[in-house]
C-alpha cells in the first residue's frame, strides 16, 4: 500500500465525534477497539505500508511512515520507521496470537529528537511548553483482545529524557506550582 496522506478523522468522522466526552473533553476514540485476533487465527498475511503522512488527531502526524508486518503460523512481526514531531522513531513488535483472539505482545521503541513542543502544537495545546527535544526507549509486554485490554496490561521499562532545552510558559508553571508560589 502506498499513499500520500491518510487522515483518520476524515476517514472515520463519526467515530471521532461519537467518542468525544463532553464533560472531560477527552478523546476515547480507540477505547474497546477490537484487535480482530479471531479473524487472523491461522491466517498468513504480509503487508507493507508506505505513507507520506498519517494524521492521527488534529495535526498530530507520522511522516514518511514505513510499516512492514508479517503474520505466519499465528506469530506476528511488525516494524515501523517514521518521523514524529521532528524526531525519528523506530518500533519493533513481536506477538503471538492464541485461538481466543488474544495477542501476546513484546514491543520495543527507540525515539530520538522528538520535540514535546511540536506535539503540543500539533494537538493545538498552547502556552505550556515549547521546544524540549526528547529521546525515549521503551520495551514493553502486553496482551489483549482489544486496545483497552492491551493498554491495561502494559508492563516494562519506559525511559523518556530531555536531550535539549525547552521553555515552560507561565500556564504550566501555574499548573505545577499554583499561582501563589512566590
Amino acid at each position: 500500500v502506498r499513499a500520500g496522506q491518510v487522515d483518520l478523522q476524515k476517514l472515520f468522522p463519526k467515530l471521532y465525534l461519537k467518542n468525544r466526552s463532553k464533560d472531560s473533553n477527552r478523546l476515547d476514540v480507540f477505547k474497546n477497539t477490537s484487535l480482530f485476533g479471531n479473524y487472523f487465527w491461522n491466517k498468513n498475511i504480509e503487508l507493507h505500508v508506505d505513507l507520506d503522512r498519517f494524521v492521527m488527531y488534529k495535526d498530530l502526524s507520522l511522516v514518511n511512515l514505513d510499516l512492514s508486518a508479517k503474520l505466519k503460523d499465528n506469530k506476528l512481526r511488525a516494524d515501523i520507521d517514521t518521523l514524529f514531531a521532528g524526531g525519528k522513531v523506530d518500533l519493533a513488535l513481536d506477538a503471538d496470537l492464541d485461538k481466543d483472539g488474544r495477542f501476546w505482545v513484546n514491543a520495543g521503541m527507540d525515539a530520538r529528537g522528538v520535540v514535546v513542543g511540536d506535539i503540543l502544537d500539533e494537538i493545538d495545546i498552547k502556552n505550556l511548553l515549547s521546544d524540549l527535544p526528547t529521546d525515549a526507549e521503551v520495551y514493553v509486554q502486553a496482551n489483549g483482545r482489544d486496545l483497552s485490554e492491551l493498554m491495561q496490561t502494559v508492563t516494562g521499562p519506559v525511559k523518556v529524557y530531555s536531550v535539549g532545552p525547552g521553555y515552560a510558559y507561565a500556564d504550566v508553571v501555574a499548573y505545577m506550582y499554583g499561582t501563589d508560589f512566590l
